[in-house]
């Protein structure tokens, strides 16, 4: 079962061709429709480095509320994990994946 999410990922492109025009070297980002396997996610965490009152080298879409919150999900990917910021706090997208966070009570 896939599930759909909204990346935020840097142009890097973007970045660089304003960085070679010799403009402030602020980082470009887009947001891109993905879908993922939740059976694939290793962890899941807050963003810490695009998390609200962001740097200001930053550049985000137009339209993107400065208060939005940021997941970045480890995904396994063969023999090693490939990381994926999404929009939406933990919770959210906790919810989306379908992900039980409840602690179980086991009986031995």
């Amino acid at each position: 079962m896939l599930v759909s999410l909204v990346e935020i990922y840097e142009d890097r492109k973007l970045s660089n061709e304003v960085r070679t025009l010799g403009r402030a070297q602020k980082r470009q980002y887009l947001l891109r429709e993905i879908s993922i396997n939740p059976a694939h996610l290793i962890s899941a965490r807050e963003d810490s480095l695009l998390k609200s009152g962001s740097p200001p080298q930053h550049s985000f879409p137009e339209g993107l509320d400065s208060r939005q919150k940021f997941t970045k999900l480890c995904l396994q990917r063969g023999n090693y994990g490939w990381d994926v910021i999404v929009v939406g706090d933990l919770n959210q997208v906790q919810e989306k994946l379908n992900i039980n966070t409840k602690k179980i009570l086991l009986n031995g």
